[in-house]
Parts: structure tokens; C-alpha cells; sequence
């Protein structure tokens, strides 16, 4: 561990600074493609299928779509919780259905945007079971990260206008069957709620663990072990933090302190859905709650004993209610948004409506 300090250091004082190691990982995501097997997998195990979309400024959006399949779904899921420990152990096992092989009754596309630094196919573990109740599924790559090609950065706005491109595109080919919804998790929650105003008739939106507040977020990350390992915290202060932040500014041609979807979801007629982990100690409770309380068509969903990084995994435990929930929005802006309702025998959540 001393080793690495040592060369942490060396590394900071070679790159003008810690401050600069932070900002490059502000500006630069990277492109974390898929691992050739896990591809390959999903390749052989369900109907998504690579594409490719041009946006009109000439960004490639690299995207997997799949109509509704039939599939096998068995996830496996082991907890361990003790004083001062928590493990998680997942494993996911997909078939394509051996029975009559006829697909589930269409019921809509739900479009999922992944997390920072990761890759469209990251997304599959909610996709297919979406695929499997009868959604077309589209999962693109944000800029910059996985397939996708490389433009600058916006942390919500920028992604949303590409997004919104996609969809309208898909939407024109008449590849986007209605109802139309949007589920994001982490950076990819923030991109639905920045493009929800600019998709009229969008049924729904589910944001699990948006960055409401981007700089708070960066500025927290390095001491919750999300920005990098917890001892590197002792390099990267806030004052650290601010200094990368004003640089990575100045590079991309944004105001991090003033990317905020408060105001695109008092704005939105969408149903929305915000979920956080209750442990999660990367996104803020408060500011969850406060941008729920924007608007009356916001819920705000608060589950028990999961953190930032365990509430994504945890698509065995929330699709039921999750799904329950966008069945029940209405098609009318007019019409109330679902409260949020738990499977049977599942812990109480703390909820705001």
C-alpha cells in the first residue's frame, strides 16, 4: 500500500498536480467496452442485436436493441450482513425460453442509460427482464463511453440531446412501439430526467440514484471509495476536488455548480420515478428528496439496507414494483401519478409523494 502512495504522489507532482489526475477523471469516463465473453453471452442467450446512430452533429450513439423475448430468468443472489460488513454475491443466468417460443404481448419500449464510465450492455441485467414483460428494449452507449464516439461531456444535458435524437429516430421507423418510458441508474438517471421535457408523450421515468447536484457528488466521491480507492481521499481534498472541477470547466464548456434537472422536472407532465438506496452514501438523501418535491408528478422511493452501488444490482428485488408502478401510470397528464407499492412481504420503504 506505501508503494502506492509513493507512486500516486509521483504521479500527481508528474501531472501538475492531484488536481489534475481529478480532473482527467471528471472529463473522461473511457470507453469500458463489454468483457468479449459476457458479450458473446448475451449475444447467444437473447435477441439484442448491435446498431448504430448518427446524431446530427455527427456523434456516433452505439446502441443494443431487442424486441420482446421470452426468456429463462434466474438470478441468484446472496447476502451477508454483519456489524461493520456487508457482502454481495450475484450471478445472473439467462435462457431463451424453451417452451412455445412465442413472444410476450407488446406492451411498450422502455429506453435504459447506464452509469458513468460503463457501457450500453452494463444495462442488460434490467433489460431483460423488461425484454421478458413485453418491452422493446434499447440500451445505447452515453458519449464518450462504451461504443459510442467521443464528444465532450455535459453530465446530463448534452447525453439528453443525443438520447432524444435516438429516440426520435427510432420513433420515425416505427421501432419504439408505445408507451414509452425511461429508466436510468446514477449519471444515466440524471440523462432521463434532462431529456424527459423534450420527449412529448413519454409514459414514464425511473431515475435510480440521479446525480441531482453533479459537483457534490464529484466533490463526495473520493472519500466513498466511488472516485477511486478510499486512501486516495488523502490526495484528493475538497479543495482538490474544487480545483479539478474548475479545470474540467473549463475543458468541456460547462458550470457543474449549475447542472441541475430541479428545474426540467418541475417542468416535466412525466410520471417520475426517483429511487435511492438508504445507504448510499454518494447520493444525498436530501437532495433526492428536495428535487421530488418539484413537482406532484415525482415519487420519491427511499429502499431499505441497499447502497449506491447494491441498489443496481438489485433488479430481482425492485423489477416487480418497479414494473407495477409503470403499468399503472396514465396516459393523461391530467390523470396522478402511482404511489409506490412494495411485493408482498417486503420491507416497508420510506416514500414521498
Amino acid at each position: 500500500m506505501r508503494e502506492w502512495r509513493w507512486l500516486l504522489l509521483a504521479a500527481c507532482l508528474g501531472l501538475n498536480g492531484c488536481a489534475g489526475i481529478a480532473a482527467h477523471y471528471i472529463e473522461t469516463p473511457g470507453h469500458h467496452g463489454p468483457q468479449p465473453a459476457f458479450r458473446n453471452w448475451i449475444t447467444a442467450n437473447t435477441d439484442y442485436t448491435p446498431h448504430d446512430f448518427t446524431t446530427a452533429d455527427g456523434l456516433r450513439i452505439a446502441y443494443w436493441y431487442s424486441p420482446p423475448t421470452r426468456l429463462d430468468i434466474k438470478p441468484d443472489v446472496k447476502e451477508q450482513r454483519a456489524a461493520h460488513h456487508y457482502s454481495l454475491s450475484f450471478n445472473f443466468d439467462i435462457r431463451k425460453y424453451s417452451g412455445d417460443g412465442k413472444p410476450p404481448p407488446l406492451r411498450g419500449s422502455v429506453v435504459l442509460l447506464h452509469p458513468w464510465g460503463q457501457n450500453a450492455l452494463q444495462m442488460a441485467f434490467w433489460g431483460v427482464y423488461f425484454s421478458n414483460a413485453g418491452y422493446v428494449t434499447v440500451l445505447p452507449a452515453l458519449r464518450s463511453q462504451g461504443g459510442s464516439g467521443d464528444a465532450p461531456v455535459g453530465y446530463g444535458p448534452r447525453e439528453a440531446g443525443d438520447i432524444v435524437q435516438l429516440i426520435h429516430e427510432l420513433q420515425r421507423r416505427n421501432e419504439l412501439p408505445p408507451p414509452l418510458y425511461l429508466f436510468g441508474f446514477s449519471y444515466g438517471a440524471t440523462v432521463a430526467l434532462f431529456a424527459s421535457p423534450q420527449l412529448p408523450g413519454l409514459r414514464g421515468v425511473v431515475a435510480l440514484e440521479p446525480y441531482v447536484h453533479p459537483m457534490d457528488v464529484i466533490e463526495r466521491a473520493p472519500t466513498t471509495g466511488w472516485f477511486a480507492p478510499k486512501w486516495w481521499s488523502h490526495f484528493f481534498p475538497p479543495r482538490t476536488m474544487r480545483r479539478a472541477i474548475a479545470r474540467a470547466d473549463a475543458k468541456l464548456g460547462i458550470d457543474l455548480a449549475g447542472i441541475d434537472p430541479g428545474d426540467v422536472v418541475a417542468h416535466s407532465h412525466t410520471c417520475t420515478l426517483l429511487v435511492r438506496g438508504s445507504d448510499d452514501i454518494l447520493i444525498s438523501a436530501h437532495a433526492v428528496r428536495d428535487l421530488a418535491a418539484r413537482s406532484d408528478r415525482a415519487r420519491y422511493v427511499e429502499i431499505p439496507d441497499e447502497g449506491h452501488v447494491t441498489l443496481f444490482f438489485r433488479s430481482d428485488r425492485l423489477f416487480p414494483s418497479i414494473l407495477d408502478w409503470m403499468q399503472r401510470t396514465a396516459g393523461t397528464t391530467d390523470a396522478a401519478c402511482p404511489a409506490w407499492q412494495s411485493p408482498p412481504g417486503e420491507a416497508p420503504v420510506r416514500t414521498a409523494e
